[in-house]
């Protein structure tokens, strides 16, 4: 036989009421467990979130916020865009890239920075000729001022890669061009901007 508490076997086939008792018991102790481990949930939301330490690499990024004027040459075609860029804390820049391609208005919207984690400069990319993300990772050689990376997006229904190779003249002038990589692995360059930054 059962030895033990109110809550024993024994005790409740000689009491009908324990049992009742019991699970109001239980209902309580619930309760006051909820309300313990919500109550730890507030506190624990009212604590400042960890911040992360801006690196020199989260500089460079920053670097690129303001608004720059570009010129566009695609295969001889040339057309002008303005590209914007502003701070998102220390750690990002976002912004938006207005003109036109092929004689079409043209609207790109982009977020900067860099994962420590991956060690790379991260960024993803939207324009209003495509229904998909398209995302780009990068490194920086500080001897050349160069970010050379691939951009990984989608074409025509099918993964597209292209290469993006960016050399920084100063903090006011940059140029990039973009290549796409072909199936045999050579690259079929693409397009080139010149930018600088307005004044």
């Amino acid at each position: 036989m059962s030895v033990g508490g109110s809550g024993s076997p024994a005790i409740l086939r000689q009491n009908p009421f324990a049992k009742r008792d019991l699970k109001k018991t239980s209902w309580i102790f619930l309760s006051l467990a909820t309300l313990a481990l919500g109550s730890a949930s507030v506190f624990a939301l009212r604590q400042a979130p960890p911040q992360v330490k801006p690196s020199p690499e989260h500089a460079i990024v920053q670097k690129m916020a303001g608004t720059w004027d570009a010129v566009v040459d695609m295969g001889g075609m040339k057309s002008k865009a303005v590209q914007v860029l502003k701070p998102v804390g220390d750690l990002w820049v976002a912004g938006s890239w207005e003109g036109d391609m092929m004689g079409q208005p043209f609207t790109g919207h982009m977020i900067n920075g860099y994962s420590p984690e991956k060690k790379k400069f991260v960024g993803v990319w939207v324009d209003s000729t495509g229904a998909e993300l398209s995302h780009s990772e990068s490194t920086y050689d500080a001897a050349t001022k160069t970010m050379t990376g691939k951009i990984v997006g989608w074409m025509d229904g099918q993964e597209t890669t292209m290469t993006e190779v960016t050399t920084y003249r100063d903090d006011d002038h940059y140029t990039t061009k973009m290549s796409m990589v072909l199936p045999d692995g050579s690259a079929m360059p693409i397009m080139t901007f010149e930018v600088s930054r307005r004044k």
